[in-house]
C-alpha cells in the first residue's frame, strides 16, 4: 500500500528500462526563500536563491543518496524541485526508498 500511495502522491514516473524502471522521487519540504527581498541587486538574489535551493536539497537528499551510493544504484539529484531520478529501480529498491522519512 505504501508504494501505491507513493506512486500517486509523489508523482513517481515509471518507464520501462533494461533492468527495471526509472523513478522520480519527490522529497518533503522546500528551501526557505523568504529573505530574498533583502537583496537589492539581481546577482545577489540569484546567488541567495541558488545557495538556499542547493543547501536544502543536499541536506534532505543526503540519506537517500548515501544509501543509493552504498548499493551502487544510479541516480541524478535535482535541487530546484528537490527530486532524485533513480535509474533501473527494482521493486525491492522502490519499497526501501518509500520508507525514507524524507520521501513525500
Amino acid at each position: 500500500m505504501r508504494i501505491e500511495s507513493l506512486v500517486i502522491a509523489v508523482g513517481i514516473g515509471l518507464s520501462p528500462c533494461a533492468w527495471g524502471a526509472e523513478v522520480l522521487v519527490h522529497l518533503k519540504g522546500q528551501a526557505n526563500l523568504t529573505q530574498v527581498s533583502r537583496f537589492t541587486d539581481r546577482t545577489s538574489r540569484i546567488d541567495y536563491v541558488y545557495n538556499q535551493l542547493r543547501g536544502f536539497a543536499n541536506q534532505s537528499q543526503a540519506p537517500i543518496i548515501s544509501w543509493l551510493k552504498a548499493n551502487h544504484i544510479r541516480y541524478r539529484a535535482y535541487y530546484i524541485e528537490n527530486v532524485i531520478l533513480i535509474s533501473h529501480v527494482s521493486k525491492r529498491t522502490l519499497k526501501t526508498i518509500a520508507n525514507f522519512p524524507q520521501v513525500q
